[in-house]
């Protein structure tokens, strides 16, 4: 049986590769098999970890929220003066979006993928 630490690396580099393909070419683009393959595990582990693709798919919305919430909370506490804060919030948003990796919004990219449901 595999130790807490090896476990707990598979589900790192199993989130790590789905953030990529999901953030680059889509989430519906890409199956399972892709990225257990490219994440170096099987099935079984990945099937371990989380309960399917859209489990996975949650994950990495999750993990988008906090990376995106600690560099808001980076920005903040960079300075007390609000009007500071404003303004160090907007150049975070602006460093990101004029990245060269930046390929739009994952929540919005993710949004666009599923259909609504009413």
């Amino acid at each position: 049986m595999a130790t807490q630490g090896r476990v707990s690396e598979a589900r790192t580099r199993l989130l790590g590769t789905a953030t990529q393909i999901f953030y680059t070419e889509g989430i519906h683009s890409v199956g399972i098999d892709r990225i257990v393959a490219e994440a170096k595990v099987t099935r079984a582990t990945l099937y371990r970890h989380f309960a399917g693709k859209e489990d996975l798919v949650v994950a990495y919305l999750q993990a988008a929220h906090r990376a995106d919430r600690a560099g808001i909370d980076a920005a903040l506490a960079s300075t007390a003066v609000p009007a500071d804060q404003i303004r160090a919030v907007a150049r975070a948003i602006t460093a990101g979006i004029t990245s060269d990796a930046f390929r739009g919004c994952a929540f919005l990219n993710a949004a666009a993928e599923y259909p609504d449901p009413t």
